[in-house]
């Protein structure tokens, strides 16, 4: 769209397909990052763990349950935003659905039976069923504690501390301990080397695809 102000042909915004996100991953991911900010190579973040741009590397697992570093494509987190254009990551047009599915039953009952003028009883019977189906965004797990953060104490004085590798809510990123048996002794090797010394688990964030089953009945 141009400016007819400016009078160019520099478009103010360009449509663009094929972005993914850096944050999640139907596979799930691990971002480099220290502390609790995953967009940011700030607050300790080991410098093997960074890239030139001063943002954290990010590694997705394969579905053999392997390691990879990501493609970055156009990497947008310079310009405040936390996906690519054209690399790794997770999409949303796997899921969603632009107009669901509905399938209507009507049925209609009409009689009456006359037995005088005075009296003539009557029915009127009506059913209606309703089948839909859609599909909409999927929960996910991202961010939380990784590695060292940075705390106060009772007193206000700084200190720094290991991560807590709590799982209280959704939008938290699944902790992942270094002696999973599932992560290949190779992959945990790699991630340990991108986290500071110390760090006994690291952050999945996961686009749970493949969980979500919900059913609902209403009461008529």
């Amino acid at each position: 769209m141009d400016s007819p102000a400016l009078d160019n042909t520099v478009p103010n915004r360009t449509f663009l397909n094929n972005v993914h996100s850096f944050g999640y991953d139907n596979g799930g991911n691990f971002i480099a990052y220290n502390g609790s900010g995953i967009g940011s190579c700030a607050n300790g973040t080991v410098a093997a763990g960074c890239l030139a741009n001063g943002y954290p590397r990010v590694f997705g697992f394969n579905s053999g349950g392997s390691l990879y570093e990501y493609n970055y494509g156009t990497d947008f987190r310079p310009a405040g935003s936390n996906n690519n254009n054209g690399g790794d990551g997770g999409i949303l047009n796997d899921r969603g659905t632009l107009q669901p599915a509905l399938k209507r039953y009507v049925a209609n009952l009409l009689g009456h039976f006359d037995v005088s003028d005075a009296f003539k009883p009557f029915i009127e019977a009506k059913f209606v069923r309703v089948e839909s189906f859609n599909q909409g965004t999927p929960t996910f797990a991202q961010g939380g504690e990784q590695g060292t953060v940075a705390d106060e104490d009772a007193d206000g004085n700084p200190f720094t501390r290991a991560a807590v590798g709590g799982f209280s809510r959704q939008t938290i990123g699944i902790p992942i301990s270094f002696d999973n048996p599932y992560l290949q002794p190779g992959d945990a090797a790699t991630i340990r080397s991108l986290l500071p010394a110390g760090a006994q688990f690291f952050r999945l964030n996961r686009n749970n695809n493949d969980f979500r089953d919900t059913r609902r009945i209403r009461p008529p």
